[in-house]
């Protein structure tokens, strides 16, 4: 039920902000498009759903609320495991850290930018050959000393020394 409602507060959000607006009323099954000044010219207007080139799910947020799990656990290929206390506890940690940075950054909350984010922690310490739960612990001890340089750089700024 929190799920179903999390999802309809999510595509809502999505329609909203959407340059075609969509709505489907409970009556007919056929929805009523309304294109927007930025879609006039770019969009026939026959009332048909257009069809999208790739069906591949972009967004973060709705691909997780489908699948009822993070990605991050197909990322690392461990929706069996991933209930396993310390490891649990570790992609968890790993997976704030990448949003965060998702956020940080300004990217799009999307797929390719939560894996490309991810493989180029990585790649910057080569833990990409690494069997998956050396790679995981890798990567949660190099977000930790990430975090704690950004601590100390901060306190370093506050007292006006670069």
């Amino acid at each position: 039920m929190i799920l179903k409602k999390y999802v309809e507060q999510l595509t809502n959000t999505i329609a909203k902000n959407s340059p075609v607006a969509i709505r489907v009323s409970k009556e007919e099954a056929k929805p009523d498009i309304h294109l927007t000044s930025e879609t006039k010219g770019l969009v026939k207007d026959t009332g048909d759903i257009p069809k999208m080139k790739n069906e591949v799910i972009s967004s973060l947020d709705i691909w997780e609320a489908e699948n009822r799990r993070p990605y991050i656990q197909d990322y690392f290929n461990i929706r069996e495991i991933a209930h396993t206390f310390p490891l649990s506890a570790n992609y968890k940690y790993i997976n704030k850290h990448i949003n965060n940075e998702i956020d940080r950054l300004g990217y799009e909350r999307n797929i390719e930018n939560f894996s490309e984010v991810l493989s180029n922690i990585e790649k910057e310490i080569g833990s990409e050959k690494l069997e998956v739960f050396k790679r995981i612990q890798k990567i949660f001890n190099y977000i930790n000393i990430i975090k704690k340089y950004n601590k100390i750089k901060e306190k370093k700024e506050s007292y006006g020394i670069h």
